[in-house]
């Protein structure tokens, strides 16, 4: 059957129009954009290097045409929007198409071949490892896209499709689907319909965060599927698909500094020695997660927020829900400090009457049964839901996700000129001491641990100290 037989054959397909709407639950809407939304702009970021190592492989490849290859193509509801894509093939590829409609090895509207001879070198290795797909995180940023829906057509392959086919218009267009983990081009078209249906009907947030999770798997692998079989590529190539991919990647390691102490770093003196934090690629990474994290967090927990808020003011309808304090941040600026109020009212006057209590050495305040905390108030500083607000912080940039505690001017004035250089970072939520055992550690070893991070400091030893920390919460040790 040639291209236009098949054509026509779909067009012409009985229509057996079923009952689909997808998830029209507004909260499971509101939560899939707002993590499309933070998802995507922290891939960006992240993909900034990539994007600028595989545009030099492509021009240099074939510098005739552009890097980002942009078509048409139809997305929810029927909505034509403009797709990228990292280029593939030669700049005369779309014009040459026709001539190679009779070796298409898809059937339905759709046109795919596998040895397609319109596809450059360059295009071949970021086809396998999915890179040429990495663009479309800026049709999920813009809404045209989500990061699970399925796959949009171009214009006039949708258009060639029935009705029924066509109900894939009812939820948003996505980079991955059942389809992409269950063979992609090996799957007749009228199953991948099936399969993007069948997404339809089974919409949810896991369902979303499963796909997530299968894709990642798929593309690390590498494998194709085949009837229920996994044909992976030669020794040989699986070792150069490794190899460009590192170096593809390199460019994320500039922003990763050496990790180590550097000579004289162990002695307790305020020499320049000690001030090595990250490099500016480092900081640009760190700033760009630290938006789109703390943006997603407020969002997804906002129910949270407000529940906590309701209890506090019924523990202790006096005062507000939020509790607001100076504190010192980087380079001795003071900022703005927000809380879920754990203690009384009054609090802060009767912070003289318990001072000969204090548990803590140093310039710190801590007492295990602080007479202060109200009942909602341990509950919440045991389980740290009291320093949610904080991320308030983050997202203005008074604060960072990982980095020293900030201190009260109180506390600082205190300091000496060794214990100043904690506030030569961005402060943040969570750090070695939070890891360590808290207000267990005694001052100078809680000013060891802050030193030690702003030496090691890089983007592994962030991700390790908010994956350490979301066990140190679970478990609930050493808050006060």
């Amino acid at each position: 059957m040639d291209a236009e037989s098949r054509t026509m054959a779909v067009a012409d397909a009985p229509v057996k129009i079923t009952e689909l709407t997808g998830n029209t639950s507004r909260t499971y809407k509101f939560i899939k954009r707002a993590f499309d939304i933070a998802a995507s702009a922290i891939g960006l970021v992240l993909c900034i290097p990539v994007f600028i190592i595989a545009g030099a492989a492509i021009k240099l490849e074939d510098p005739k045409g552009p890097v980002f290859y942009h078509q048409p193509r139809i997305g929810l509801n029927g909505r034509e929007f403009t797709f990228y894509k990292l280029r593939s093939m030669y700049t005369n590829a779309d014009a040459i198409k026709s001539t190679l409609m009779d070796q298409n090895e898809m059937d339905g509207p759709v046109f795919k071949m596998k040895n397609d001879p319109r596809v450059t070198k360059v295009g071949r290795f970021i086809r396998r490892t999915s890179i040429d797909e990495l663009p479309q995180l800026w049709n999920v940023l813009k809404g045209d896209m989500s990061l699970v829906g399925p796959r949009p057509l171009p214009t006039a392959e949708e258009l060639a499709c029935n009705a029924y086919q066509r109900q894939r218009e009812m939820v948003k267009p996505g980079l991955t689907c059942y389809w992409q983990i269950s063979g992609r081009n090996d799957v007749p078209f009228n199953d991948w319909i099936e399969l993007d249906l069948k997404y339809i009907r089974e919409q949810s947030l896991w369902t979303d965060v499963r796909l997530v999770l299968k894709t990642v798997v798929a593309v690390v692998r590498g494998g194709v599927h085949t009837e229920g079989r996994i044909h992976r590529p030669s020794r040989r190539r699986r070792f150069a698909a490794a190899f460009l991919k590192t170096v593809l990647c390199a460019p994320l390691l500039l922003a990763v500094p050496a990790t180590g102490t550097s000579e004289g770093a162990g002695t307790k003196t305020a020499s320049a020695s000690q001030k090595t934090g990250g490099g500016p690629g480092y900081r640009f990474i760190k700033r760009a997660f630290d938006i789109a994290a703390s943006f997603l967090g407020l969002i997804v927990l906002s129910p949270l927020l407000l529940v906590i808020s309701a209890l506090i003011v019924l523990d202790d309808p006096k005062g507000p829900p939020i509790f607001v304090q100076t504190r010192v941040g980087k380079d001795g600026k003071e900022f703005r400090f927000y809380k879920f109020r754990s203690m009384v009212v009054n609090a802060e006057a009767q912070l003289d009457e318990l001072m000969d209590r204090n548990e803590v050495d140093g310039p710190v305040f801590k007492i295990k049964n602080d007479p202060r905390i109200t009942r909602i108030g341990r509950f919440i500083r045991r389980t740290s839901i009291d320093e949610l607000p904080q991320l308030w912080n983050v997202l203005r940039g008074d604060m960072s996700l990982v980095g020293p505690r900030p201190p009260v001017p109180r506390e600082v004035r205190q300091y000496t000129g060794y214990q100043m250089l904690r506030l030569s970072v961005t402060p943040g939520l969570t750090c070695y001491w939070q890891v360590s055992g808290r207000s267990d550690v005694s001052f100078d070893d809680w000013v060891e641990l802050d030193l030690k991070y702003i030496r090691e400091q890089s983007l592994w030893t962030d991700i390790k100290i908010l994956a350490k920390t979301v066990g140190v919460v679970v478990r609930g040790g050493g808050a006060y």
